[in-house]
């Protein structure tokens, strides 16, 4: 995660990394904390049925974190979603070494499978908000889907998110002719990738 950990507003990014929409969507999410450094940003896996290596992309990058920390796991974060077309085993131990993590440890994380609960744990969690793909925002427990979601409706409001409880909808509201409100209310942008691939 990053922000605060006291902060009034967390946003869960619930995301998959083979999906070139959650690939957009982490440059937003760069931005969202930029502009709103007192919101917390926490990545949440959501791999789908229909990518092949999605999974174990999310296991080996819980230990990237089990390592590294947040460094390492960001660091990692971003070298998958660089390479996401051409995953491989192999290749997420090399991109693992790239961010000071070790690819022995990774290899053997892949092979008993000891970060799988995390994963599944993460996936169960936007089950249970009713996710149909990826990328999902939850905003304090509200969902938007797709890749632009969040970014660019904060970043055009200098509006503080002080309340928390309705943040989203306070932004929604702010920008009733925009693209992004009529995103809000459908509670759904049109550029996700599928629940079931």
């Amino acid at each position: 995660s990053q922000g605060p950990a006291d902060a009034a507003v967390v946003v869960d990014i619930f995301s998959d990394f083979e999906c070139p929409y959650c690939s957009l969507a982490r440059r937003n999410t760069a931005r969202l904390l930029e502009d709103f450094p007192s919101v917390r940003v926490r990545y949440r896996h959501y791999p789908l049925a229909g990518h092949p290596h999605s999974g174990i992309a999310a296991e080996a990058a819980v230990e990237a974190y089990a390592q590294g920390g947040n460094e390492a796991f960001w660091c990692f974060h971003d070298q998958v979603f660089d390479h996401q077309t051409e995953l491989s085993r192999d290749l997420l131990y090399q991109l693992a070494t790239r961010c000071h993590v070790q690819a022995s440890g990774v290899r053997q994380a892949l092979t008993d499978h000891r970060h799988q609960a995390r994963v599944e744990q993460d996936r169960a969690a936007g089950d249970e908000l009713g996710l149909q793909g990826t990328p999902t925002f939850a905003v304090n427990g509200s969902t938007f889907s797709g890749p632009h979601p969040v970014a660019p409706m904060a970043s055009q409001s200098r509006k503080p998110w002080a309340s928390g409880q309705n943040a989203m909808q306070e932004l929604c509201d702010e920008h009733p002719p925009s693209t992004f409100a009529r995103a809000c209310r459908m509670k759904l942008l049109p550029f996700s990738c599928g629940s079931t691939g």
